[in-house]
């Protein structure tokens, strides 16, 4: 049963959005005038919130309404805060306890941002398993979406396995992590894979996000949805290629990709067209980044600013 689960008190068939994570964090924003290396700088405002990946993609999709829940590893006292956060912003969940404790990531933001992200914390073998039978009896879950970086020893068979269990549990996989986990996910047949141009380009060995792209797809996957910050985003499917450019703004970058994860995941929820995808994800990763914090975009703008864009197919 998931904690806050009064979120989904609507009609008893709306499938929820599960998001999985071995790495949630607590993130903490300083905002400066200016960032200058080696001085003292007077914080202008500081905000700390339930964070990493997983969790700003769940809040994105709760701030539009859409039915969301977590199953993440929580410990220690800032595990604790975790938890009561998620309660008060009425996110549903579900957590294993860890002997390790949740780690915390720092933004300093001034035009731009300047991030420091903690390591996931490692899992004990008897963790991980009661992780994996959350997943397993997952209920109620139309798309699961693994986000987040993965432990640094978690070995080439459990991260097998984990996709695995999540291949097999949700009708939809989507996957947002680096490493091995890209290439094991495309092989396993996940619906859509969402790596960045560097994170594509390292998990492959490739110099070009086509190839790195097409391999990916060969392997298995159906859809890999690559960010490419400013220069926009790129869609590959088994048929063809969609491009999509937006205008550059200013702001803050952090969970500009959770963005774009939560609304094309939305998007494949919805049964929604593979163009109407691209341009949803590039809206959200615009939206996000003029927001103050990651996790947050502004979803009555979304529609508009998707419906300006122009998707160029290439066969």
């Amino acid at each position: 049963m998931y904690r806050g689960r009064a979120e989904c008190n609507g009609s008893a068939k709306e499938l929820l959005i599960g998001v999985v994570t071995l790495s949630p964090a607590i993130d903490v924003t300083y905002q400066v005038q200016k960032l200058v290396l080696g001085e003292s700088h007077r914080v202008q405002k500081t905000y700390k919130f339930a964070g990493g990946k997983a969790l700003n993609v769940a809040r994105v999709l709760k701030s539009g309404g859409h039915h969301t829940a977590l199953i993440l590893p929580t410990g220690g006292q800032a595990g604790s805060w975790l938890r009561s956060e998620l309660e008060k912003l009425g996110v549903s969940y579900q957590a294993i306890e860890t002997i390790a404790e949740t780690r915390t990531c720092v933004s300093v933001v001034d035009i731009g941002a300047t991030v420091f992200n903690e390591p996931a914390p490692s899992v004990l073998e008897s963790e991980f398993e009661a992780f994996l039978a959350i997943i397993q009896g997952a209920r109620d879950t139309s798309v699961g979406v693994l986000s987040g970086s993965l432990p640094a020893d978690l070995t080439s068979q459990q991260i097998t396995r984990l996709l695995s269990v999540i291949r097999d549990s949700f009708p939809i996989a989507v996957i947002d992590t680096s490493g091995t986990a890209l290439i094991e996910a495309a092989k396993l047949g996940f619906d859509l894979l969402k790596p960045n141009r560097e994170e594509l380009l390292a998990a492959t060995g490739s110099e070009s996000v086509e190839i790195a792209a097409g391999f990916l797809m060969s392997l298995g996957a159906k859809r890999v949805l690559v960010s490419l910050g400013e220069l926009g985003a790129k869609l590959f499917t088994s048929k063809k290629l969609l491009s999509v450019q937006v205008t550059k703004v200013q702001g803050n970058p952090t969970g500009a990709g959770d963005a774009m994860v939560a609304t094309a995941s939305w998007s494949l929820d919805k049964g929604l067209t593979d163009s109407q995808l691209l341009k949803n994800a590039a809206a959200a990763g615009s939206l996000a980044v003029l927001e103050p914090v990651a996790g947050q975009i502004n979803w009555e703008k979304l529609a508009d600013l998707a419906n300006t864009l122009e998707v160029e197919e290439v066969e």
